[in-house]
C-alpha cells in the first residue's frame, strides 16, 4: 500500500473543496414574515397557528426547499394593532420578505393597499377583507379559504333551511366591536333584505381593552326568539348583563 496517509489527506482536501463549492452555490433563501397577534385578541389561536407554520416550512426545507431555495420565517408580535403591523411590515420588506401573514383583520385591512403597491403576497386565512377574494382587484391578497362574508352567508343559508324560511324572524349578530367583528355586517344586511328577516347587531369591546366587559345590550340577544324555536331566558347563553 503506497502512502495511505497521503491518499486519505488528498480525499479529505477534495471533500472539503466540494463542500465549500456547494456552500457557495447555495441559493438565496426565500423570506416570509409572520407578524402575528400573540398578546391581544387572537391569543386562543396564534401559538398553535404559528407552530403549524413553522412545522410545515421545516418540512419543506428538509425536502430541499422551493427549487433549492430554503424558506426563512421571521416571527413578531403586533398585539392586533395596525401601527405595530405596519412597522413589522416595513421591517419585513427591508429584509426582502415576499410574503406576509398577519392573522389579524385590523392589521390585514390596514395593509391591503401597501401590499398591492409593493406586490408582496399577503395571506388572509380566516381573517381580513371578504371582498379580497376577488383576485382581479386584489391580486396579491390570498384568503385561501372561507372569508367572513362566505361564512355569514353559509350560516344564514343553514338557518333559512332549518327554519323553513327566515321571513319575519329575528337574527342577532353579537360581535367584537372591531373590523374583525364588523366584517360580516354588509352581507348580513343584504341577506336580511333578500330573505325578509330582522337583523339586530350587538357590539362589545375587544378583549384586553378597558371597555372589554359586555354591556346591557348583550342580554337582548338571549331574550329574542331563538332560531331553533321557543324563547330563551336571559342569561341562558352564559352572557352577563351589567
Amino acid at each position: 500500500m503506497r502512502h495511505p496517509v497521503k491518499r486519505l489527506l488528498s480525499y479529505a482536501i477534495l471533500g472539503s473543496a466540494l463542500l465549500s463549492l456547494g456552500a457557495h452555490a447555495q441559493k438565496a433563501p426565500i423570506k416570509f414574515a409572520a407578524p402575528l397577534d400573540f398578546t391581544a385578541v387572537y391569543t386562543f389561536l396564534t401559538n398553535e397557528y404559528n407552530e403549524g407554520q413553522k412545522d410545515y416550512l421545516t418540512l419543506i426545507n428538509e425536502q430541499g426547499g422551493i427549487d433549492g431555495h430554503l424558506i426563512e420565517l421571521s416571527v413578531s408580535d403586533t398585539g392586533n394593532q395596525p401601527q405595530r403591523g405596519i412597522e413589522a411590515y416595513n421591517r419585513a420588506k427591508r429584509d426582502g420578505a415576499i410574503l406576509v401573514d398577519f392573522l389579524s383583520t385590523p392589521v390585514a385591512r390596514a395593509m391591503v393597499n401597501r401590499v398591492l403597491e409593493d406586490e408582496i403576497v399577503m395571506i388572509t386565512a380566516l381573517h381580513g377583507r371578504g371582498d379580497a377574494s376577488d383576485g382581479k382587484t386584489f391580486p396579491y391578497v390570498f384568503p385561501l379559504m372561507a372569508t367572513y362574508w362566505s361564512q355569514a352567508a353559509i350560516l344564514v343559508d343553514y338557518m333559512d333551511k332549518e327554519e323553513g324560511g327566515l321571513k319575519g324572524k329575528k337574527v342577532a349578530h353579537v360581535y367584537i366591536d372591531s373590523p374583525f367583528g364588523r366584517e360580516p355586517i354588509p352581507v348580513l344586511e343584504a341577506l336580511a333584505k333578500k330573505l325578509d328577516f330582522t337583523l339586530r347587531t350587538f357590539p362589545y369591546a375587544s378583549p384586553g381593552t378597558s371597555k372589554a366587559r359586555p354591556g346591557p345590550k348583550c342580554g337582548v340577544f338571549v331574550q329574542t326568539r331563538s332560531l331553533s324555536g321557543g324563547r330563551r331566558q336571559p342569561g341562558s347563553l352564559g352572557s352577563r348583563s351589567n
